[in-house]
């Protein structure tokens, strides 16, 4: 008989956490081996070293917590997220790219869950069509976007992402400080932000989409030069 598949589980609902570790308990393919919260999660990750972290994740904070602990140094083989919503593609992408197995549903059946995680732990993807789909219109936006920029108004927002002011951007660039004024305004407009912030924020977005783990088939391709 093959070895049970040892589970980490992570969450941070206390009852949900509780719930999820009894449930799992009761399968006999899987092994239980420890259930904390986001916080605890690299370092439990590191000392137990589980075939797989299902992940329950309801905030969408655009997968920030999650990416961080998956590209960090021990982790394991095998993620699955687990969440209310999966609606906002960006937070989709950015677990996808980081090497996620799948994102499901809370409301799964507990039998489909069950057999969810057996199978992403035997190599399974549990991505659909349409979460991958998500994703790619996603980036397929943001490079419309991309292309819609003149090509100083990529140097002005590459000069933004790097937390330069008008003044400097205006002497790097040697234009006016009212010139680069025109270009902030125009870039603002054409990517829907309503701060130099936010469209430093896109640009950084914008970047990662260059990832090496893009989806497949990804129909953006490389050929944009994202400025690094």
């Amino acid at each position: 008989m093959s070895e049970p598949i040892r589970v980490l589980l992570v969450s941070d609902q206390p009852v949900y956490r509780a719930g999820l570790r009894t449930l799992l308990a009761r399968a006999p393919s899987l092994a239980v081996i420890d259930a904390v919260d986001s916080q605890a999660a690299a370092a439990r990750i590191g000392t137990r070293h589980p075939d797989l972290v299902l992940w329950h994740e309801p905030s969408l904070r655009g997968g920030g917590s999650i990416t961080a602990a998956m590209r960090g140094g021990g982790t394991p083989l095998v993620w699955v997220i687990v969440s209310g919503e999966d609606q906002n593609p960006r937070a989709l992408r950015d677990v996808w790219q980081a090497g996620a197995a799948g994102w499901l549903h809370q409301d799964i059946t507990p039998e489909a869950l069950v057999a969810a995680v057996c199978a992403a732990a035997n190599g399974a993807s549990l991505w659909t069509v349409e979460q991958l789909a998500r994703i790619r219109e996603w980036e397929v936006a943001v490079l419309e976007k991309w292309r819609g920029l003149t090509a100083r108004e990529r140097e002005v927002l590459s000069l933004l992402a790097d937390a330069c002011g008008n003044a400097e951007i205006a002497s790097r660039l040697r234009i006016s400080p009212k010139t680069v004024e025109r270009h902030v305004s125009s870039i603002l407009g054409k990517l829907s932000v309503c701060s130099r912030v936010a469209a430093a924020l896109w640009l950084h977005d914008a970047r990662s989409r260059d990832d090496p783990c893009a989806p497949e088939g990804n129909p953006s391709g490389k050929d944009e030069g994202f400025p690094r």
